[in-house]
């Protein structure tokens, strides 16, 4: 639930409603410091709250709101990641060393290296989003899978700086050419149009994969094949696994 301003006036009272019709047990609020009526109401009907945050000082601000556990974002990952360039590398320890509530570590982790080394930074958990992408049951077209599992790390950039609203999005046509009018200090709503939600639509359904933006983590670099999602994240688990007890040898 994105809590940032939005062009287009966004109901929060209906997106709750949906959710407890819906039984949805966890929630994930974004942007802003989430309201505390809002977590009231999602935690009397026993849904679980988390917020996302790119500083440690936002997560200190959600966890005085009241929510169950909080996700710390870094720069490497792909999406909003906030104006401070701070790494999953270092956002992690810091926030286990000064918050109470369960952490999560997300930007950049795609595989079991990525879940151990978050572990050994304190973390209680991960987020994988760029990763779910490449699987058989994401559904977005086969043309968008297999020219996600062609990029390499060096295929992401960040964008949309220039509005305050900093984005790492896949280094398509489309994403540069945002990159192209935000250093000509394009009107804002000729940059809108390129990040419109129907271009993205049309990667999505139709398979242009030039047509619009998409958010996408550095860890592209290190994802080749689709896979079904048991298979993702069980091996995760496993090559975690298989890493510490040689580690621990």
């Amino acid at each position: 639930m994105s809590l940032f301003p939005a062009l287009r006036p966004i109901d929060n009272d209906l997106y709750v409603e949906v959710i407890l019709q819906e039984d949805v047990p966890v929630v994930e609020t974004s942007g802003h410091r989430p309201p505390e009526d809002l977590l009231e109401l999602l935690k009397a009907a026993g849904v679980k709250t988390m917020h996302k945050c790119v500083s440690v000082r936002h997560a200190l601000s959600a966890q005085e709101a009241g929510v169950d556990a909080v996700t710390l974002f870094g720069s490497e990952g792909g999406g909003h990641i906030g104006e401070y360039g701070l790494s999953t590398m270092i956002l992690a320890p810091r926030a286990a060393d000064a918050l109470e509530v369960p952490i999560l570590a997300a930007g950049g982790i795609a595989d079991g290296r990525g879940l151990l080394a978050a572990l050994a930074l304190g973390a209680d958990g991960v987020t994988i989003g760029t990763r779910l992408l490449v699987t058989e049951e994401c559904p977005i077209h086969q043309n968008l899978k297999e020219a996600l599992a062609a990029a390499t790390e060096l295929d992401t950039l960040p964008i949309l700086g220039s509005l305050h609203n900093t984005l790492r999005a896949w280094k398509n046509p489309a994403a540069l050419k945002v990159a192209e009018l935000e250093s000509s200090q394009a009107d804002m709503r000729e940059i809108l149009a390129l990040v419109a939600g129907t271009e993205t639509k049309r990667m999505y359904q139709h398979g242009e994969v030039d047509a619009g933006v998409i958010a996408c983590s550095q860890s592209i670099g290190i994802i080749s094949e689709t896979k079904p999602v048991y298979a993702v994240i069980d091996g995760m688990v496993r090559e975690a696994a298989m890493i510490r007890d040689r580690l621990a040898a």
